[in-house]
């Protein structure tokens, strides 16, 4: 009974309760980073719709994130590597996005008050800028992450039960072949199978048969780098990212 309980403990303990990425709430299903697609497309435009600071600040890349007492933006302003982070404390019963504009509105009032006082930019710029807490932290952290994709599509080759190493062998176009044959059986709908997952069969058939007929069309045997394609995100893990240039925020990539 007590190794039943003490197991049961083990248990509990594991299950981590994430907090939605977008408003803070708790998020049960932990392959989710959000409680809702309208909580996180409400957060995307409250940013996009308050980026007068970062426009002012000069701001080449930033990284918003927030924990239960504090909200953190990082920026990167350009022709510069110092990472300055602006800390503010979360408000009782806000979400995010109101502690967010109170930060905003906060250092707006710095800027203004120093404008008046000096009528120089710089001044204002610089007393907003001394508000920010300095950091060691490298500027890759504004990096998005690469993501290793297929030029050929995963759910064929696992329709057919092969792996991306069999279209880089001499006899891709045979065991395509016969891969084919032997899930054609299995699913046709005269052998007891359904329309619906021959058609799958066939068209995963017809993909990779395309894909082989450029590889010999070009003269050579594919290796395994010919069929991956590297892609950069606009988004780095766990952290909204926005990006100068286009004056836009993106949302967090998987952690």
């Amino acid at each position: 009974m007590t190794q039943k309980v003490s197991k049961t403990r083990k248990r509990t303990k594991q299950k981590k309760i994430l907090m939605c990425l977008s408003c803070g709430n708790p998020v049960l299903d932990g392959r989710k980073k959000y409680c809702s697609t309208d909580c996180r497309d409400y957060l995307a435009a409250q940013l996009d719709r308050w980026t007068g600071l970062l426009v002012g600040l000069e701001t080449r890349f930033a990284n918003f994130w927030f924990t239960e007492k504090a909200l953190v933006l990082d920026v990167l302003r350009y022709n510069s590597n110092e990472v300055l982070r602006f800390i503010y404390q979360r408000s009782p019963g806000k979400k995010p996005f109101e502690d967010y504009f109170y930060m905003a509105d906060e250092l707006g009032t710095h800027w203004w008050n120093a404008l008046k006082k000096t009528r120089r930019k710089l001044s204002a710029l610089e007393n907003v800028l001394s508000k920010a807490h300095k950091t060691d932290v490298s500027p890759e952290i504004f990096t998005p992450k690469t993501r290793r994709t297929s030029k050929v599509s995963q759910k064929s080759l696992a329709c057919l039960k092969l792996n991306i190493e069999d279209l880089t062998s001499s006899s891709a176009r045979q065991k395509v072949k016969t891969a084919f044959r032997l899930q054609a059986r299995k699913h046709h709908p005269d052998a007891g199978g359904s329309s619906k997952s021959f058609i799958k069969v066939r068209k995963a058939y017809d993909e990779l048969n395309k894909l082989l007929s450029l590889q010999e069309n070009s003269g050579r045997i594919f290796n395994v780098n010919d069929l991956i394609v590297m892609t950069r995100q606009k988004s780095v893990p766990g952290k909204w990212r926005y990006d100068g240039r286009e004056r836009k925020w993106y949302k967090p990539a998987s952690m």
